[in-house]
């Protein structure tokens, strides 16, 4: 809370820096263009960690036991997940707003819902977080999204969608790799 806060601003003066708390609008579009998911938006209790493209990084295959091994072994030993966490950049007049919930579509065929959209300021357009059917999680997909009867066509791309710092690109790549 706010101790904690005032703690941390006096640590940051002693040494010469100023803190600065992020809004949670601020914070969401950092993650979004990160292209991590969070618990609630992007994660539930069933969604399947090899379905996120955290597991490259987030888990160990050589580390003892954990729960849920068995179903992320499974899923790594005989293919991929069903579904998978993509990116998805939409189209400069759409709304974020009005975005997360909605269901993507090839040909009329729902293939996808969206989670999570932000405006991001380093791509200049919106930016979202689907899970996409095995079949059309491919890079440069079009997808059918329509808000309101007005279609806002988007395009499937590989996460993240901003480059991170030098130390975790080799984690990104390999989460795509993976995929």
């Amino acid at each position: 809370g706010a101790a904690l806060e005032e703690r941390l601003a006096s640590a940051a003066e002693a040494a010469g820096r100023t803190l600065r708390t992020l809004s949670p609008a601020m914070l969401a579009t950092i993650r979004v263009e990160a292209g991590l998911p969070s618990f609630g938006p992007d994660l539930d209790a069933s969604t399947l960690l090899p379905e996120t493209g955290l597991e490259a990084w987030a888990v160990s295959y050589t580390k003892g036991c954990y729960l849920g091994q068995e179903t992320v072994a499974r899923v790594k030993t005989y293919g991929s997940p069903q579904r998978k966490l993509m990116g998805l950049l939409l189209p400069p007049e759409a709304d974020p707003a009005d975005l997360a919930g909605q269901t993507l579509a090839v040909d009329g065929k729902p293939v996808g819902e969206l989670r999570s959209a932000v405006s991001s300021p380093a791509l200049g357009r919106p930016i979202g977080l689907p899970y996409l059917d095995k079949a059309h999680r491919v890079p440069g997909q079009a997808l059918d999204l329509s808000v309101a009867g007005r279609p806002l066509p988007p395009e499937a791309v590989a996460l993240p969608f901003v480059a991170p710092p030098r130390q975790a690109r080799k984690r990104a790549k390999a989460c795509v790799e993976t995929g």
